[in-house]
């Protein structure tokens, strides 16, 4: 910024005059002088930090608008803003207002017309209804769903798989699909348990939705009818187009991506799990992941099950890299990767294609820790934490492959405003700037990849 730039150089500046004046005095009163020099320096030191942390406010402040207008933030983004000083706090407050109205308007143009009307009735039906996205999202539970699984929350944007087995899902859907219309199967929960369900297809690679037995009579005070829903998991982004350095950034199809994996070396270490989520231009789209284990040849130290979680046992039924790869290929082609230090993902996923005997060719990439080194050069607050921390993304699922995806494509669409700030606006003048980050590579070179 350079509103920001100025004022970081004017107060060092400030503070060297006053010391300056302090050095002037020394011959004739070196202890008030010296005295004089220790307050400068503090002066330059606490002017130094207000302003940074100013400009870091304004900075989260321009990252949450524009995870507001990208569609995606919670719904209610969390008051991490407030107390940031009068004009940040007053802009903080002018965007939640903006978007509360936006989302009172959606409302109740919904509740009016027919779609608000269909809302209310299959929020009152007796069965338990469900909608997955293909790639297991929930978008809509109805209240008597709420009733049945409790607390298990199964709610828009949580998976399916916290309360299901995968596989008894996979299948079902499979099924369904294949018939072209509704199939009775057996849903298995991760307890072990077995629900009736009768499952349809929404379309073609579309999700399916999921209606169970009635549960015991539904009556009472503590029955309502009730219904959440985010059918907007269902969008598909666009067919990404050939990108070069002349694809603008309003139209750069993006993958955020991740892996966990078994230790830190890109050649020897091994895959265990991979995830990610589809980006365009400034739009996130939630219900466009890969979230797929993989269970290696190898066993997992403890020091890398203490970070991601993974065990052994978790691992007994996934499939080996091999099997896994080629959803890793549909997933990402035709689009740029970006993560966080993403060249160690690229190489273990390299290693591992050339192990498997996999043809697999290196994508496009953009990695945040340069682009952020590069957009604030001397920070050091840099770690996927730290930026997330600085931009007010929410951190869900740390440490897990789709966790950390989301993650990483949160802090991406909120640095938007400043690529904008900064002349960026096609992939040629993003590459451009995040290759000027040469701490960044020398720190990436080190580690191997």
């Amino acid at each position: 910024m350079a509103r920001e730039r100025l004022v970081l150089l004017l107060a060092p500046t400030a503070g060297a005059l006053l010391a300056a004046a302090a050095g002037a005095l020394a011959d004739r009163a070196p202890v008030p002088a010296l005295l004089a020099g220790g307050a400068a320096a503090a002066a330059l030191a606490v002017s130094v930090l207000v302003a940074r942390s100013h400009f870091d406010a304004l900075s989260r402040l321009a990252g949450v608008l524009a995870g507001l207008a990208a569609g995606s933030g919670a719904r209610a983004p969390p008051p991490v803003l407030e107390g940031a000083g009068d004009e940040v706090a007053a802009g903080y407050r002018a965007g939640l207002t903006l978007h509360a109205s936006r989302e009172q308007v959606r409302a109740e143009a919904a509740a009016a017309g027919t779609p608000g009307r269909l809302a209310q009735v299959v929020g009152a039906l007796p069965q338990p209804v469900l909608v997955l996205t293909e790639s297991g999202l929930v978008s809509l539970a109805n209240g008597t769903a709420r009733r049945l699984f409790g607390d298990r929350a199964l709610v828009p944007g949580s998976s399916a798989f916290d309360a299901f087995d995968r596989d008894s899902v996979g299948r079902a859907m499979g099924r369904a699909q294949a018939a072209g219309g509704p199939v009775e199967a057996t849903i298995e929960t991760v307890e072990g348990g077995r629900l009736a369900a009768r499952v349809a297809p929404l379309g073609v690679r579309d999700g399916v939705v999921m209606a169970f037995a009635p549960p015991a009579a539904e009556s009472g005070p503590g029955w309502e009818a009730w219904l959440d829903h985010a059918l907007d998991l269902h969008d598909r982004p666009p067919d990404p187009p050939l990108v070069d350095d002349r694809t603008p950034l309003a139209d750069l199809p993006l993958a955020a991506f991740d892996t966990e994996t078994t230790g830190l070396s890109p050649t020897r270490d091994r895959i265990v799990s991979v995830g990610g989520v589809r980006l365009h231009g400034a739009r996130l789209y939630r219900g466009a992941t890969l979230d797929r284990l993989v269970r290696p040849p190898v066993a997992i130290p403890a020091t890398a099950t203490a970070i991601h979680g993974i065990t052994d046992s978790m691992l007994v039924d996934a499939p080996p890299i091999a099997a896994v790869l080629p959803a890793v290929d549909a997933f990402a082609r035709g689009c740029v990767l970006v993560g966080h230090n993403i060249g160690f993902d690229l190489a273990v996923i390299e290693a591992e294609a050339r192990r498997a005997g996999h043809a697999w060719v290196r994508p496009p990439a953009l990695c945040l820790f340069q682009l952020a080194d590069a957009l604030d050069p001397g920070r050091t607050d840099l770690g996927l934490d730290e930026l997330a921390a600085r931009l007010a993304v929410p951190v869900i699922g740390r440490h897990t492959a789709l966790g950390d995806a989301l993650v990483a494509a949160e802090i991406y669409l909120r640095l938007l405003p400043r690529l904008a700030e900064a002349g960026v606006a096609d992939w040629g003048g993003l590459t451009r700037l995040a290759a000027r980050s040469r701490r960044a590579a020398s720190l990436q070179a080190e580690a191997g990849w």
